[in-house]
């Protein structure tokens, strides 16, 4: 026969429940037990769950159809809130997300305005810089120059006759050796030269010094070099020009060929030179406005040699571009003006 199993114990039966069952009906006690423990809040342990299950049901909840009238359908904000009220552990966010945070913050984005308008207005001085330099600063300082040789030209001659200024001698004719134009003082003007070359418009003063820019070649003169000789003298006449900008008229040197004439009108006459040839050099090799060029030898007497200086390339420093020419002839102003700059001399003197 089977064990009777013990009756309950007193204890147990002043506690047990009304409607208790019998201890042998199992299904009832599991049915008691689950209604009991549904009722109980989640063991503390469940707080600490693994963030990535979280992650994974946060996206089960996001992905699932949402119930129309339930305020997470009209505020998703409300689901996580609610989840991390309910003791869940929000998804932290990646570097990637703090970082794009920075750079979103208020202060960044102030700071990032406040670069953007400094290289923005940076940028419209260097363009403004760079209009009035090559465009508006050149012709007014070309206009300038066209003034000053005009003065120039008409305060040293009487005005031109037919019969006289503007009537070239007859064949060659001798006018003796070249006399040395008598010094001036510096920055002083020495004459106006013309390049027939490079056309219209194209004749300037010579103003005697290049140490003092603002006062000559900035203001769109040939410079003389303080050291170089004077023209008729033995030795190297040398003079500095601006390529571009300043009022410059010598932007096309590169077009000026052997053979070709330059003119200096001074008040004691016409230097004519003739082009012997052009070369380019190294910003250091200044031994070209030597008194022999390129040579540290002694002047030689009979030669007066022409040599002009100027930047190359255009808007660049990285080489110099040099003209030479050689004193080819002479005549005084009264042998009137020579053929080849008729039109030139016409044009300054309007």
């Amino acid at each position: 026969m089977p064990p009777k199993e013990p009756p309950p114990s007193d204890s147990s039966s002043e506690t047990a429940p009304k409607d208790a069952p019998s201890v042998t009906d199992h299904d009832s006690w599991v049915k008691l037990w689950a209604a009991k423990n549904s009722a109980k809040k989640p063991r503390s342990v469940e707080k600490n769950v693994d963030t990535t299950r979280v992650a994974d049901k946060q996206a089960v909840v996001d992905n699932s159809p949402a119930d129309s009238n339930s305020p997470a359908h009209d505020n998703p904000k409300a689901t996580t809130e609610a989840t991390v009220e309910a003791g869940q552990p929000s998804v932290p966010r990646s570097g990637v997300g703090r970082i794009s945070g920075a750079f979103t913050s208020d202060k960044m984005t102030a700071a990032l305005g406040v670069v953007g308008e400094l290289l923005i207005t940076g940028g419209a001085v260097v363009l403004f810089f760079l209009a009035w330099q090559l465009w508006i600063n050149n012709a007014i300082v070309a206009g300038e120059q066209a003034e000053a040789v005009k003065n120039f030209s008409n305060n040293i001659t009487s005005t031109p006759s037919s019969s006289s200024l503007w009537t070239p001698k007859a064949g060659a004719i001798d006018y003796g050796p070249p006399p040395v134009l008598t010094p001036v003082v510096q920055d002083a003007v020495i004459g106006n030269l013309y390049v027939p070359r490079l056309g219209s418009g194209s004749t300037r003063s010579v103003a005697n010094g290049v140490n003092n820019p603002g006062a000559t070649i900035n203001r769109g003169y040939y410079g003389k070099y303080e050291d170089s000789q004077w023209p008729g003298e033995p030795g190297n006449f040398a003079v500095a020009v601006h390529r571009t900008g300043w009022g410059t008229s010598f932007t096309q040197a590169q077009s000026i060929r052997p053979g070709d004439h330059m003119y200096l009108e001074t008040p004691q006459g016409w230097y004519i030179y003739t082009v012997r040839n052009t070369e380019y050099v190294v910003p250091t090799q200044v031994d070209v406005v030597n008194a022999m060029p390129l040579s540290d030898a002694a002047p030689v007497d009979g030669q007066s040699i022409l040599t002009i200086t100027t930047c190359s390339p255009m808007n660049g420093n990285g080489e110099r571009l040099v003209v030479y020419g050689f004193l080819s002839s002479w005549q005084p102003l009264e042998a009137g003006v020579p053929a080849e700059i008729t039109q030139l001399v016409e044009e300054a003197r309007a």
